[in-house]
Parts: C-alpha cells; sequence; structure tokens
C-alpha cells in the first residue's frame, strides 16, 4: 500500500511525495516522537528525508538535522539519500546542495538540512548544536552505532535545548523526533532495550518496517 504524503505550503500549494502507508502516521501533527526500526532494504533513511523535504517546503525558514554517531559516514549514506530524494522528487530548484561542508539549503535560504556527528567518544561535539532558523526537527541515523546510551541521550538532551521557547521556556507545539536503527541481534544491547521502553512510552510511536513496505517501490 502506498500514500501521497504531503502538506499544504503557506501559499495553499499542496507539496505530495508517494510513501508506503505506515509511513502516514509520521505526518500526524501528534506524533512528535517516532522509532523507526528495520533493516537496511525498508527505506527507513528514503521515507525520513522525504517527511523532511516535504516539511520544509509547507514551513519556509524551518531547519532540520540529521544526527550520527560518526560524521564521516555521512557522505556515502544520508547526506547521498538528500541529494538523490532532491532530485527524484523533483525539487531540485528548490535546494542547493554542498559537500563542503554538508549542507542542502531551501531556495533564498528559506531553510536548511544539517549534518551532525556525535563521534562517539566526546559527547560535548553535540552540545553546541544550534540553527540558523526555528529547528523543524531531528533524524538520529543508524542509532545503534552510538557507543552507549549515554552518548546517545547526551545528544538527545542537546536536541531537544531546541525545542523550547527561550522567551516562554515552553516547549514549541510543531516539532519531531525520528529515531532510525537496524536492531542488532543481542537484544540486550542498549538501543533494543531502549525501543522496549519507547512501545510502552505514550508519548513515542514505534514504527517497524521491512522489505515489504517498500515492494511498490
Amino acid at each position: 500500500m502506498t500514500f501521497s504524503g504531503g502538506e499544504r505550503t503557506p501559499d495553499g500549494t499542496v507539496v505530495t511525495v508517494s510513501m508506503p502507508e505506515r509511513f502516514r502516521i509520521a505526518f500526524d501533527p501528534k506524533c512528535h516522537q517516532l522509532a523507526n526500526v528495520g533493516g537496511r532494504d525498508c527505506g527507513k533513511t528514503k521515507n525520513g528525508v522525504l517527511l523532511i523535504l516535504v516539511m520544509m517546503m509547507a514551513h519556509p525558514d524551518t531547519d532540520w538535522i540529521f544526527l550520527k554517531a560518526h560524521f564521516s559516514d555521512f557522505r556515502a549514506t544520508d547526506y547521498s539519500e538528500v541529494v538523490s530524494a532532491i532530485n527524484e522528487a523533483g525539487f531540485s530548484s528548490e535546494f542547493t546542495v554542498c559537500q563542503t561542508p554538508l549542507r542542502a539549503t531551501r531556495r533564498n535560504g528559506a531553510g536548511m538540512i544539517y549534518f551532525y556527528g556525535a563521534d562517539s567518544s566526546d559527547v560535548s561535539r553535540t552540545h553546541g548544536i544550534k540553527t540558523m532558523h526555528k529547528l523543524g526537527g531531528v533524524v538520529f541515523s543508524e542509532s545503534q552505532q552510538f557507543r552507549s546510551q549515554n552518548v546517545f541521550d547526551e545528544a538527545m538532551a542537546s536536541i531537544r535545548r531546541n525545542f523550547t521557547d527561550p522567551k516562554t521556556g515552553r516547549e514549541t507545539s510543531d516539532w519531531k523526533i525520528i529515531v532510525q536503527f537496524n536492531p542488532p541481534k543481542s537484544s540486550s544491547h542498549w538501543i533494543n532495550v531502549w525501543a522496549l521502553q519507547k512501545r510502552n512510552d505514550p508519548d513515542w510511536t514505534v514504527l517497524d518496517m521491512t522489505y515489504l513496505d517498500i515492494l511498490p517501490f
């Protein structure tokens, strides 16, 4: 099953992309925190990228972040997916991609996609995360690669600070955190334990995907 996931831009234009039916939940405004679980051939990264592109088209002056354990892994993975998705979705006239530094920028600077690496052993690398515009959301990519839950939690805390209005101290209303990971075989691996906890947490949505979800594509 597929559906056309989309959002309405300020001028009334509806921006849509074709995605697996199971990923529809990610567009729900009430779905702020999503754990996207699945193997390497289930479309986790591609669908996450498409969601970001649609959201950025619909909400100008909004930034997004891809965050990974190792920055050096980005060029051949998530960054490559962003470049590919921009072209395939017909957004090439709306985005400019740059390799130094790794960035994808909306036309006229109306939003940016950043790529940050926690680099596992140094949690301070994520403490100063700042964006040019309001942060719309973050995708934690290949989260099982984080050395420990402590490193992951430090990165998560740095991101969450961007969802608080500095004037009021209140949490902003429209944001998303997407945690993507390929579950390790060991049930005791920290990311599997973390995901098990989130399955019972009403503030989180856990979405299990397989290659069957992307067969139509």
